[in-house]
């Protein structure tokens, strides 16, 4: 038999290439699990929620079936299947989802290994943000807020026509939906009737049902307004310069201006504990001034403002102490509250520090006053410094405690951002053991807000 070069070239190299397949695929019947032919449909799986559970797709390229498993580096991470033989080009759906993610606030992140046979595949990253402890975020846009001790609730006025009665430790929310978007919200001492200001109108509703029992409508825009314990409205109007109270019999058909008693602009009332004094701190004036009234069957009487003029200033804002004989202003400063006028309203001292209250709360069952500090509520250009929660003595002012309140952090796009957070309202609950704060976030940018309500023990 005669062969030729050619053909013997041919046959050699058809015989090695042969071999190579042979060589390359493994025994007859047996799979090739090579790493590159095992893929997935995320390489980072990102948590919003620690109970939920997310897909991830395992994918075979090959046309081979595949031995695969997947391992986590956490017992806090739980996938399942964890294995099996995976047909050629098939896919498998596997669930992956956290056991336990912490409540501390921080990130959270894990590996899960995919293997073909003993080689690593991918690495697929898990990733989380705890949950911080006693932080509850709010979907809503919070517009102002009451809380009622009866109950330990929260009641708040979302943008969205909506009254939210809110339960801050068993993070239960209920929803009434009103006819009038509102502004501003006070609630009688019972809790069960609250009022709801709006543009130019108030309406007085039952609770919890949020039944309307009457709707009045007032001759300006209102700033401020106060349900009184003698069922009577005292309502202060938004303008630029001179403005009045107004006030109104919800028994009766009583309506009017408080005998023309002219007041700067945009003040905020404060009702002293006997129900038989208002005081309203202007706002948008300087300098700023505090007036007080007397309650005479409803009609507020204008008595006198106080003795200061820029010498201590008011904030726009007072509180009064639980015996009714001091009163606090936003700025820190302590005033006399006196049945004789030449003591009345008289600087007395001032709480130490110097940031700007938030809220000052007396508190009723212990000789304290829990306060709200923020730096940036007097800055035209906001500070990256966080408000502060700060416990004073009630005898003499010295600071008992002081905590620097946390930032709001919120996983966007897969990455942490912390906010700096405001504290428009602050609430101790009947036990004074918790203090309740109603957060507004805002990220570095200034264009994104995220609302929460933050508990803080006190100790």
């Amino acid at each position: 038999m005669n062969f030729s070069k050619t053909s013997f070239c041919a046959s050699f190299w058809c015989s090695l290439l042969f071999l190579g397949v042979i060589l390359a695929c493994g025994p007859m019947g047996e799979s090739l699990e090579g790493p590159d032919r095992l893929d997935v449909s995320h390489n980072v799986l990102v948590f919003e929620d620690p109970d939920e559970t997310k897909k991830l797709q395992i994918i075979n390229t090959s046309n081979y079936p595949v031995n695969w498993s997947l391992e986590s580096l956490s017992e806090d991470v739980l996938v399942s299947p964890f294995g099996g033989i995976l047909a050629a080009n098939g896919v498998q759906e596997v669930d992956v989802r956290w056991l336990s993610v912490g409540s501390d606030g921080a990130l959270r992140s894990e590996l899960l290994i995919l293997k073909s046979g003993n080689t690593v595949a991918r690495e697929i990253e898990v990733r989380i943000l705890a949950p911080q402890a006693g932080r509850w975020m709010l979907e809503d846009e919070i517009l102002d807020a009451v809380y009622d001790p009866n109950l330990n609730r929260i009641w708040a006025l979302a943008s969205n026509r909506r009254l939210l009665m809110m339960d801050p430790d068993g993070k239960n929310l209920q929803t009434i939906v009103l006819e009038i978007q509102g502004s501003k919200l006070s609630i009688d001492a019972t809790g069960n009737r609250i009022l709801v200001g709006h543009e130019s109108a108030f309406s007085y509703l039952e609770l919890p049902t949020g039944q309307l029992i009457q709707r009045k409508s007032v001759p300006f825009p209102i700033h401020d307004l106060l349900l009184g314990s003698n069922d009577w409205v005292y309502i202060t109007d938004s303008q630029q310069q001179h403005s009045h109270i107004y006030a109104v019999n919800l028994q009766g058909s009583e309506a009017d201006y408080a005998y023309n008693a002219r007041i700067y602009s945009n003040a905020n009332i404060s009702m002293h504990p006997s129900g038989e004094y208002l005081l309203l701190a202007s706002t948008s004036t300087m300098p700023d001034d505090v007036y007080k009234f007397k309650i005479e069957g409803g009609w507020p009487r204008l008595l006198y403002d106080s003795p200061y003029h820029g010498d201590h200033r008011f904030g726009g804002k007072v509180w009064f102490d639980r015996t009714g004989t001091r009163f606090f202003t936003r700025t820190g400063n302590v005033h006399q509250f006196s049945e004789e006028q030449v003591w009345d309203l008289r600087y007395v001292t001032k709480f130490p520090g110097s940031t700007p209250f938030v809220t000052v709360i007396p508190g009723k069952r212990k000789p304290l006053i829990y306060t709200v500090r923020d730096e940036n509520i007097d800055r035209m250009f906001l500070s990256n410094i966080q408000p502060s929660f700060t416990v004073f003595n009630a005898s003499d002012y010295r600071q008992e405690l002081n905590v620097t309140l946390p930032r709001q952090s919120r996983m966007v796009n897969g990455e942490v951002q912390y906010y700096h957070t405001e504290i428009p309202f602050a609430f101790v609950n009947s036990q004074e053991d918790k203090m309740y704060l109603i957060e507004k976030g805002r990220n570095q940018e200034n264009n994104r807000f995220s609302w929460s309500i933050l508990t803080v023990p006190i100790n």
